[in-house]
């Protein structure tokens, strides 16, 4: 059995404890990389990302290249995201507020209500959009003729995030920008 610490004092433990999960990441796919000998950033000659090999995404027979997402694809990824993020926040404050009145759930909270409100509705929006389909509708009908597999569609989206510099910002500056917000909107009641 294994020895755990235990803590005398509760304030001894910092919660508020900064890490910089991105720098993480990258620290982690770099000691990976150094481990497999493969390179770890993107080759700019191949056109392909660092990490996959190849930038097409095999799904139900049908091969799809993913490139560097247009910015139609980028605003149709971000609008599946705020979809799944109001319906995780609504979910999160349900839980919530069985336990407290007048309550404001964490982004973290937010986070796993958002994994408890996915449905495969959200699959096909956010799927319509990281396979670039040029016509969303049309996308979205074939999405749902087919089986699904998640493990596609998770690979598009992070082919697309991989090479879209824009979408990495947008989805940055939006936590950052919601992180600044929280302590100005706690004021306003909406």
């Amino acid at each position: 059995m294994a020895d755990t610490e235990q803590w005398d004092d509760p304030e001894d433990v910092n919660t508020e404890i900064e890490v910089d999960l991105e720098a993480e990441v990258e620290a982690e796919l770099a000691a990976e990389d150094e481990d497999s000998g493969e390179p770890a950033a993107e080759d700019e000659d191949s056109g392909e990302p660092a990490g996959y090999g190849s930038n097409v995404v095999a799904m139900a027979g049908r091969e799809f290249e993913i490139d560097e997402p247009r910015i139609e694809v980028i605003v149709e990824i971000l609008k599946a995201l705020g979809r799944l993020a109001v319906r995780g926040e609504q979910a999160a404050l349900r839980q919530l507020q069985s336990v407290a009145r007048n309550v404001t759930p964490s982004n973290r909270a937010v986070i796993f209500g958002m994994l408890a409100a996915f449905s495969v509705e959200d699959l096909v929006f956010l799927g319509t959009a990281v396979l670039q389909f040029k016509d969303f509708k049309e996308g979205r009908k074939w999405l749902r003729s087919i089986k699904l597999e998640l493990a596609p569609l998770i690979r598009a989206f992070f082919l697309n995030l991989s090479q879209s510099r824009d979408l990495r910002d947008s989805i940055q500056d939006f936590f950052t920008g919601l992180g600044m917000a929280d302590g100005f909107l706690e004021g306003l009641n909406v």
